[in-house]
């Protein structure tokens, strides 16, 4: 609101323009723990786990089922949700566990689908909404995304939870800043756009930006505003 106010107030005083800006992003890093990530290709991973699990199981219980066991069909395991995990779960307990012939070890295997894979599941779907597009999140700050801070004191690129911040200057002050969950700046400009016009209406005639802005989608999109972008290198 207060920047809204300031430069609804400014240019009009000739101190600074709301149609011709500088734009830029710099790293934050979260007042998060470092070491409670969650990434998305382990969740990818875990899945694939559970559902070649499952199969194996399944493939045993077809192994030692009698005719008169009913066996359903094969479950559909190219993908898993909740139902499909407790469905698959449950016919499988209901087919094996009378058998005295069932090997310890596939006992102990079912044992631990069981018990673990509904919630397992149930935590993934949900691990898998937080995550939206990003691939990972801090469970102590969950909107804020792994990434390399510019400032790495230990030289090791280490990855720790932050946000992009992406600020929008005229004449050294603040008219627009967006944050974002993404490292890249490239994927940020039709967010902060977007903000742009929800405060000052669709008045942008040109943005000045680096490189890092530089891309075939946020060309089309300035060209399509008519903004003039005055960037170091266009890759289009």
């Amino acid at each position: 609101m207060y920047l809204k106010k300031l430069s609804n107030s400014y240019p009009k005083k000739g101190l600074l323009s709301i149609e011709d800006v500088y734009t830029d992003g710099t790293k934050i890093e979260a007042n998060a723990n470092k070491y409670t990530f969650v990434w998305k290709k382990a969740i990818q991973t875990n899945k694939e786990k559970m559902k070649a699990a499952l199969k194996d199981i399944w493939e045993y219980a077809q192994s030692i089922a009698k005719a008169e066991d009913n066996l359903p069909e094969p479950p559909d395991l190219t993908t898993i949700d909740r139902e499909k995990v407790q469905a698959t779960v449950d016919n499988l307990n209901r087919v094996l566990s009378d058998k005295p012939s069932v090997s310890k070890k596939m006992r102990a295997k079912l044992r631990y689908a069981t018990k673990n894979y509904p919630a397992k599941i149930v935590q993934y779907e949900e691990q898998e909404v937080t995550l939206g597009d990003r691939n990972s999140y801090s469970k102590t700050d969950p909107d804020a995304t792994f990434m390399r801070m510019k400032e790495d004191h230990m030289k090791n690129g280490q990855l720790k939870p932050g946000y992009n911040i992406q600020i929008s200057t005229s004449n050294q002050y603040i008219v627009n800043y967006t944050i974002h969950p993404t490292p890249t700046d490239t994927t940020t400009l039709p967010g902060h756009l977007a903000q742009h016009e929800a405060s000052f209406g669709e008045i942008l005639k040109t943005i000045t930006a680096d490189a890092g802005y530089g891309s075939q989608e946020n060309y089309a999109l300035l060209e399509g505003k008519n903004i003039g972008g005055l960037c170091e290198i266009w890759y289009v």
